[in-house]
């Protein structure tokens, strides 16, 4: 059982168990590991502490509940292991910001906590971490060709304005030329907090030129370059949090020179059988 297969496991584990707090020499044991490794593989692969992930798991549940029956709450408490209505509340209170009752009053959404799936992906041991696998490349300049749109990163909605972008160019462009590579590039716009560009191209040739089309310029930087085999659009944040924590734990710096520059994710012809890709994040 390799590491992605066993916190799996933990997790449906830990789905089955709700009711309690399920810990850390129980589930150490359950794998034959130390509690120091398996702590540390669970908070690479999670991004999360064990103690924190059930807990927030369980007030999930519990919130959920609150807000879909008529359930005493102090009941739903003790449904979901927690010994007294005191200890609920303020756990509660901590995680979502306001006590079961308001919950239950007040008609809004609560951030909720789902039950995590771990995407496959390759990891290796860093300075006695456990990280995602990458490797560095120098890259640049490469002139690109496309299509661009604007989004915001809080609206969901916007998800749906970029994968529509992709799927007109690559009906429009990739399949009719026969393109071997896409590449979809994130920039921020300067000045605004929450806006974005999302490019989505191909390198620039004469035939490729439309009235509709845009350059973009993919800098001369060293980039760290990680690969997935998913869907993009379904498993950004993990592929975020894992850059972040990655670059973190090996020292790498963002290169600050490219400012606007963000991220980008670079397809071949044999995606639409693998769905493998690489995502290229400049640093220095």
């Amino acid at each position: 059982m390799n590491y992605i297969e066993m916190i799996n496991d933990a997790i449906e584990y830990i789905e089955n168990n709700l009711n309690r707090a399920v810990s850390l020499d129980e589930l150490a044991a359950k794998y034959y590991i130390s509690h120091y490794h398996f702590y540390r593989i669970f908070r690479s692969l999670t991004s999360k502490t064990l103690s924190d992930y059930i807990n927030q798991r369980r007030l999930t549940e519990a919130a959920k509940k609150i807000k879909a029956t008529k359930k005493n709450i102090i009941d739903i408490a003790f449904d979901y292991g927690y010994e007294s209505h005191e200890a609920f509340s303020r756990s509660f209170k901590k995680f979502f910001t306001i006590t079961p009752i308001e919950c239950r009053k007040l008609d809004f959404n609560i951030p909720v906590i789902e039950k995590k799936e771990i995407i496959e992906r390759k990891f290796k041991n860093f300075h006695n971490d456990i990280i995602v696998d990458f490797r560095i490349q120098h890259l640049g300049p490469v002139e690109l060709i496309g299509r661009r749109i604007n989004f915001n990163q809080t609206v969901m909605s916007d998800l749906d304005k970029l994968v529509n972008l992709v799927q007109k160019f690559v009906t429009d462009v990739v399949k009719p030329q026969k393109i071997e590579h896409l590449y979809n590039v994130i920039k921020s716009e300067i000045g605004v907090n929450e806006d974005f560009s999302y490019f989505t191209g191909c390198e620039m040739k004469q035939q490729h030129i439309g009235s509709d089309f845009v350059a973009l310029t993919v800098p001369k930087s060293d980039y760290a370059v990680f690969k997935y085999s998913a869907d993009m659009v379904v498993i950004y944040k993990t592929v975020f949090e894992d850059i972040r924590r990655s670059l973190l734990v090996s020292g790498l710096n963002l290169n600050q020179s490219l400012i606007d520059f963000i991220s980008m994710e670079a397809y071949d012809e044999n995606y639409f059988n693998t769905k493998q890709f690489c995502i290229y994040i400049p640093i220095c």
